[in-house]
């Protein structure tokens, strides 16, 4: 069955085509855009192919993630802006 799966594996991937994969430790679903990527057919574990994460310690910092006011002012949705600023 290993040997199937492999066979699907790389029968789903282009001959010659990679991609770059971005670190994802807080597992959002986001990666780390500071750090160098990874050109693979096939993501390792922990890897996305989105680097657009700005806080790559918390799962709750990601472009996807809502805005919320709080005390220290962070950009939950990462695009540069906090709190009020957003609207």
């Amino acid at each position: 069955a290993a040997i199937l799966s492999f066979s699907r594996l790389m029968s789903s991937t282009a001959p010659g085509s990679q991609t770059l994969y971005y670190l994802d430790l807080d597992g959002d679903g986001a990666g780390n855009g500071q750090m160098p990527p990874q050109r693979r057919c096939v993501a390792a574990a922990r890897e996305v192919s989105n680097g657009a994460d700005c806080d790559d310690t918390r799962a709750d910092v990601h472009p996807a993630a809502t805005e919320v006011c709080d005390p220290a002012g962070t950009d939950e949705d990462c695009d540069t802006l906090a709190d009020d600023e957003d609207d």
